[in-house]
């Protein structure tokens, strides 16, 4: 039955695809792909109308479920034939309102994946390959992480000809993919096209009205670079910009702009902020006056190593910096030695480390190695720490919560969570599906 409803839902995608001739963007990679398609349709809905997955529909059926503008109804086979009757009906008689851009990220989980959106479907005018990195997530499913790239490298097969590449330059895993490619742009910190130095970052409170109905929070990080291309260099202020890396995921809007004509001092103007993502870097009101920031989406350890390099960058006299570290599952063979190296970063930044689940445990013996001074203890799960971490807490801490999806952290973060009220528009996962 599922089968049949994809192919009827990528028929009539197709169709659709065929009439109104979209500009497709679509968005790979391994760390940090939400948050560079969030901002990519931020900056171009400025000028045109925009299309994107629902939610984080980014599987081949998530996609035609996003062209229909519908969500899954789960089991409710009613819902489905609904959907199923908009989804030809679409087909036969058009649809007025399908974006003329649509912005897609694609998910891959296991080799053959890809070939589900590239093969008879989906075609692309420009791809955005983000970050990869030494240790990918995911790459349990895989036999190493060449095969990983691999798989997400089939993307560009349905790249047109004209279509232009923009990817990650700091990435040296990624050089083979682009290196004897054209129409390539590369963005990051070292020596690319579109290069961010002098990242720099505060934190602002801003307890307006507005504030609170548009974001359900007053606190506001403020990250502040220059961007240098063809030897201008031109500084931005971004608001929710929190660490290095969440500059990584504007470049690509940048490149857009530069694509499109546009110079970076107008494109300095039109990118004033990122959408602040549920579970990603998203700095919070905490219990006791502690600021909480929340990065409980899924951790990859890269990703984890930024977080900690964004806690690192804040700086207050007098303060504890406390590290909730949920483990980090799909690693495959090297998980044991990857969660002793983010110990080792953990040991230089905080003063507290909390491990959750069995495999945090290295996490805290190599951080009690290397700080044996700070502060530690380990709980066997998030259900258990939700219980008890608040203990923990002392008044005006600094707080990062971050684990893998099936850590289940936003429990933690729940607990530490000043306007509890709030939840389901500042935590991630806190649908009736999860809860």
């Amino acid at each position: 039955m599922k089968s049949l409803i994809y192919k009827i839902l990528k028929y009539s995608s197709k169709k659709l695809l065929k009439k109104y001739k979209p500009t497709i963007i679509g968005v790979v990679g391994n760390v940090g792909k939400t948050s560079m398609r969030a901002n990519m349709v931020l900056f171009l809905e400025q000028f045109s109308p925009v299309g994107t997955n629902i939610d984080n529909y980014n599987t081949p059926i998530g996609i035609t479920l996003s062209f229909m503008d519908e969500k899954s109804p789960g089991k409710n086979i009613f819902a489905w034939v609904k959907i199923i009757f908009k989804a030809l009906s679409k087909s036969w008689f058009g649809d007025s309102e399908f974006a003329p851009i649509w912005v897609l990220e694609l998910g891959v989980d296991s080799p053959g994946d890809m070939d589900e959106f590239i093969k008879d479907f989906l075609e692309f005018d420009v791809v955005v390959f983000g970050f990869i990195g030494e240790h990918p997530v995911h790459l349990a499913q895989f036999k190493d992480k060449k095969q990983l790239i691999k798989e997400d490298a089939k993307v560009l097969r349905a790249l047109k000809s004209d279509g232009t590449l923009i990817i990650d330059g700091d990435d040296t895993v990624l050089k083979s993919i682009y290196r004897k490619r054209d129409n390539v742009i590369t963005f990051g910190f070292g020596n690319v096209n579109i290069k961010a130095s002098d990242f720099k970052v505060s934190i602002e409170v801003m307890n307006t009205e507005e504030q609170w109905d548009n974001y359900y929070s007053s606190i506001v990080p403020k990250g502040k670079f220059k961007v240098e291309y063809k030897g201008s260099s031109i500084p931005f202020q971004v608001d929710y910009v929190l660490g290095k890396h969440q500059v990584n995921s504007i470049l690509p809007s940048i490149a857009l702009g530069l694509i499109d004509g546009m110079n970076l001092v107008d494109i300095s103007q039109q990118i004033k902020k990122t959408v602040p993502v549920k579970g990603r870097l998203r700095c919070l009101e905490g219990v006791k006056d502690t600021l909480l920031i929340d990065d409980t989406y899924n951790a990859a350890p890269s990703a984890m190593a930024m977080a900690l390099d964004a806690i690192s960058r804040l700086k207050a006299k007098g303060v504890r910096k406390v590290a909730i570290l949920g483990e980090m599952k799909e690693l495959g063979s090297e998980s044991q030695a990857i969660h002793q190296d983010i110990g080792i970063l953990a040991a230089d930044i905080v003063d507290v480390c909390i491990g959750v689940g069995e495999d945090a445990k290295d996490i805290l013996l190599t951080f009690h190695k290397y700080n044996p001074k700070g502060l530690y203890h380990w709980f066997e799960n998030s259900d258990e720490a939700a219980t008890k971490i608040v203990d923990f807490i002392t008044s005006d801490d600094i707080i990062i919560v971050k684990g893998s999806q099936s850590s289940r952290m936003e429990k933690v973060s729940l607990e530490l969570l000043a306007n509890k009220r709030y939840r389901r528009e500042l935590l991630t996962r806190q649908s009736e599906e999860w809860i």
